[in-house]
Formats: structure tokens, sequence, C-alpha cells
């Protein structure tokens, strides 16, 4: 779908220091008690895998400041899905409470997000939200017939690529997507190696996966 951006000689070797200073503080998987991905179903299943974790929100990190954030530094400013997902969070599967595209209709090219408030607060990162932010095509199905979603004519492929192709996938891109928007607007944040890189069929046949990195990104005010 979009043009996929290939990991350079110099992009793997920041990505190797990166792994390195991801690991040497703070220990990886922090946020132990996620299960690294989204669902599609309501236990969570191992085999319901839908999309990669690749942004904590930290801190004050509740569902109204997460979704204030989004809409003040990005361009994820408008309601997204017809398929909500769900989340693993502290044993239990739990529904989102953060879904924001940056279109306003179904049946666009867009960047989406979504995303859960944990119910437990974390004795390190306090108040934390997980989510999986990506790069989606809007597919026609009368180009693809497996891209076909409640009478849509149409549906979402994540831009594919992931650790097998060596591509920048939608996720990894979505991934930065959001932290550009933030780190412009002076948050800070921390880059850590959870290793989720499962890659996930889309409608279109392509495969997306995440490159297994997740961005912690600190919460300190709503607006």
């Amino acid at each position: 779908m979009r043009k996929l951006i290939p990991l350079t000689i110099g992009a793997i070797c920041v990505a190797s220091v990166l792994l390195a200073v991801a690991t040497s503080g703070h220990a990886s998987h922090a946020i132990n008690s996620t299960l690294h991905y989204s669902f599609s179903d309501s236990s969570c299943s191992t085999a319901s895998r839908v999309d990669p974790v690749t942004v904590v929100f930290y801190n004050l990190a509740t569902t109204d400041r997460v979704n204030q954030n989004i809409d003040a530094h990005t361009d994820l400013d408008a309601g997204a899905s017809v398929n909500p997902q769900n989340f693993g969070v502290n044993g239990v599967c739990l529904g989102q409470t953060v879904d924001k595209s940056s279109c306003a209709i179904m049946a666009c090219t867009r960047w989406h997000i979504r995303g859960l408030q944990s119910p437990v607060t974390h004795a390190t990162y306090g108040s934390t939200t997980q989510s999986t932010p990506h790069h989606e095509d809007w597919v026609e199905s009368v180009f693809n017939p497996g891209c076909n979603i409640l009478g849509l004519f149409g549906n979402h492929a994540v831009d594919k690529g992931g650790v097998s192709s060596g591509m920048f996938s939608g996720f990894d891109q979505g991934r930065e997507h959001i932290w550009d928007g933030f780190s412009a607007a002076g948050h800070t944040g921390e880059l850590q190696y959870w290793g989720n890189t499962q890659e996930f069929p889309q409608c279109d046949g392509d495969l997306a996966g995440s490159n297994g990195y997740v961005r912690y990104i600190k919460i300190s005010h709503g607006h």
C-alpha cells in the first residue's frame, strides 16, 4: 500500500544503541501486566491478537487526559471504529477506552489509535494507558474481495512491514507519528524493547507487524 520505509544500516545501528539504552535503565517489559497486543475477542486469547502495543502513556495517563493530549498534539482528533478491540491487563480482558483517528469518515486512509487505561496504578509509571497507533490504507473490496466489512465495500489494511521484511510497518510509523507530535510539544519519555513482533495478515493479503519497540510518553496534565 503506502511506500515502504526500509531499515537502513544506520537505522539498524541506531536501533541497537536504543535497545542498549532502553534495557539499561528501567527493566524491559516494565508494564508487565499487559499482554502486548490488542484482541478481537473478549477473552483476549492468543489466537485473537490483532495489533501490537507500541505506545504506553504514563504518569497521569487517564483516558480523559490521553484523549485531550492526542487532540492537542496530533491530527488524530476524530472518532474511529466500527470494530472495537480489547486489551489484557492485570489478568482481565477489558474493552478499549481510547479510539481516535485522523479522518472523520470510515472510508479513508488514516492514522488510527486504540487504547486502554489500566485499572491498576503502576508502582513506577503511575496511571498508564497502553495503545496501538498505526497507519492504515482504505482498500476497496471491488479491487480486493478480502476487504469488505459490514457492507461498507472496503476495509482498512495496515501498511505492510515488520521484522521478517526489514520494513517499517504501519505500526512502526504510527508509534513514531504519535511520538513526533508529543515530543514537539515538550513531552518526555523513553524507548523500551518488548519484542512483540508477531505479524498479522491484513485484508489485502499483506503482513504487518511491529519491530518490537514501545514508546513511553509522559502525561502530566490535560488540555
